[in-house]
């Protein structure tokens, strides 16, 4: 895989701070500290759409179950009405 430069533009602030981080955390190089940290942001994003799909695949199976649930009592409601008149 070839690698592809990247130019970023940031505060000299911010800058700063992660050529501190390169030295306290004893990354490589600031190439390094990015490119751990995009992949862990791409880690984080995925890991949320995952969750959110698993949610949502959860909630349309708990609302069938209960309209299944709802729908059985309406008929032995149905039955019960049937069998008094």
């Amino acid at each position: 895989m070839a690698d592809r430069i990247v130019s970023v533009r940031m505060p000299l602030k911010l800058f700063e701070e992660l050529e501190q981080a390169v030295q306290e955390n004893y990354f490589k190089d600031l190439s390094e500290l990015l490119r751990q940290a995009v992949r862990q942001r791409i880690l984080y994003y995925a890991n949320n759409v995952l969750m959110e799909g698993l949610d949502q695949d959860l909630n349309v199976k708990a609302r069938l179950k209960a309209k299944e649930m709802l729908l059985q009592e309406l008929q032995k409601i149905v039955e019960d009405l049937k069998n008094e008149l």
